[in-house]
């Protein structure tokens, strides 16, 4: 079952897990992949596999559509969330956790934002629309928590290493699977009507400041990291433990 698996590969911050991101980022520096266990193949089992790296993911499964793909990488996206709120709750910026600034917390919830959006793309009846969008929304989402890591983007060891194996191997099949021409927010607002998200916003050149989040999005993020459930629509709970 899909929540076996999930469990099956463990808690991705557990130094000693075999398919946590330690050994992720170790088969990474030697040139490799970590062997993660293949699972079903359903679309919830590789976004399960695509967590821990997009990249072994694909060595579990050599066969999967390009499809199946673009709806996976929104397990990279969750992962790399996941990780940014770890680091900002952690840090200290003016004598509080830098995860209180609203600045950060709208940018942060701008892009779970922007993982339910492509999400609901991904239903069978959007597939072009999906293939032209989607994988170009979770690529500028991946951005912007690379730029809210900070210097901390560049470390490479620890989480922030983890994030660095995350950003690289999502980015580089995100891009090969971007095959589709550009789809317009317009496009995409005729589809899911209301649907709000920084993604819709990106064409015009992005946001210097992000957008004011929608009603409860900031509880939102902040219960599913809590609770340990995907940012995804499904909410599955993961093993992942809080920072």
């Amino acid at each position: 079952m899909t929540g076996g698996l999930e469990q099956r590969l463990g808690d991705p911050y557990d130094a000693g897990n075999p398919y946590g991101f330690r050994a992720v980022c170790a088969a990474a520096e030697a040139g490799g992949t970590v062997p993660l266990p293949a699972g079903a193949g359903t679309g919830a089992d590789l976004r399960a596999l695509y967590r821990r790296s997009p990249r072994a993911a694909r060595a579990a499964h050599p066969d999967v559509a390009d499809g199946e793909w673009i709806g996976a990488a929104v397990g990279a996206v969750d992962s790399g969330l996941r990780i940014a709120v770890r680091h900002l709750r952690a840090r200290r910026l003016y004598d509080r956790p830098a995860f209180e600034i609203p600045y950060l917390r709208a940018a942060l919830a701008g892009v779970l934002a922007d993982l339910l959006l492509c999400d609901r793309l991904l239903a069978p009846d959007h597939e072009r629309v999906a293939h032209g969008f989607v994988p170009r929304a979770l690529r500028a989402a991946m951005d912007t928590l690379s730029v809210l890591l900070g210097s901390r983007f560049y470390i490479r060891v620890g989480e922030p290493a983890a994030f660095a194996v995350l950003f690289r191997e999502a980015q580089e099949h995100l891009l090969a699977l971007s095959t589709m021409p550009p789809v317009p927010a317009a496009a995409v607002r005729d589809l899911l009507p209301g649907a709000e998200a920084p993604a819709l916003h990106r064409a015009r050149g992005g946001w210097r400041t992000p957008p004011a989040p929608a009603a409860g999005l900031v509880d939102d993020l902040i219960d599913r990291y809590r609770d340990n459930r995907s940012f995804d629509l499904s909410r599955r709970p993961l093993p992942d433990r809080p920072g």
